[in-house]
């Protein structure tokens, strides 16, 4: 009788955790490929890939909004898109609102709420090796997808695109997807 069941559930219990693992595993591969796709459809439309911060030279790159900002049209954000003021810094007054979003395809399931000011992004893009590479010419042999002004294209790639990781999964120090 309840012996049983104990021994069951105590059986059970292993399967449905892995289960539930696998299942956020997936949903996280699905947000990589969400903001993959997006990317080369910004590709598309632009001839490049967004670079890593949106250009503006008054603010400094860490104030300035990020490429999950700038391709927000591109995973059917295109009303929030529309609501944000590029000109000021991600974490200016008249961006506030815009920023507390949470924006699922950014968040990944695996490390469910994090208590925030800002809606966060549980993926980084990749600006390159060293902390220069923000910094350096597309095609540097160290440079990543996303560099502060780096407006990277495909012929840039020179072991080719689905050889490159653009996105990956952070695992802390999450911040603003802004």
């Amino acid at each position: 009788g309840l012996a049983t069941t104990g021994i069951a559930v105590a059986l059970l219990l292993p399967a449905v955790q892995a289960a539930r693992e696998a299942a956020r595993r997936s949903s996280s591969r699905n947000n990589m490929k969400q903001m993959g796709l997006a990317m080369h459809n910004y590709h598309e439309v632009y001839g490049h890939f967004p670079a890593g911060t949106h250009p503006n030279e008054k603010l400094k790159p860490e104030k300035r909004l990020s490429w999950m900002a700038i391709v927000l049209p591109f995973i059917d954000q295109n009303p929030l898109f529309e609501e944000i003021d590029f000109e000021e810094s991600w974490d200016d007054e008249v961006n506030q609102e815009q920023m507390q979003r949470r924006i699922q395809v950014y968040l990944n399931p695996g490390f469910g709420d994090v208590d925030s000011e800002y809606g966060l992004a549980h993926y980084v893009g990749i600006a390159g090796v060293g902390k220069d590479a923000p910094t350096l010419p597309a095609r540097h042999k160290r440079a990543g997808i996303f560099g502060y002004n780096r407006k990277s294209r495909l012929r840039d790639i020179t072991d080719g695109s689905s050889n490159t990781i653009m996105v990956m999964e952070a695992i802390k120090n999450f911040g603003p997807w802004g």
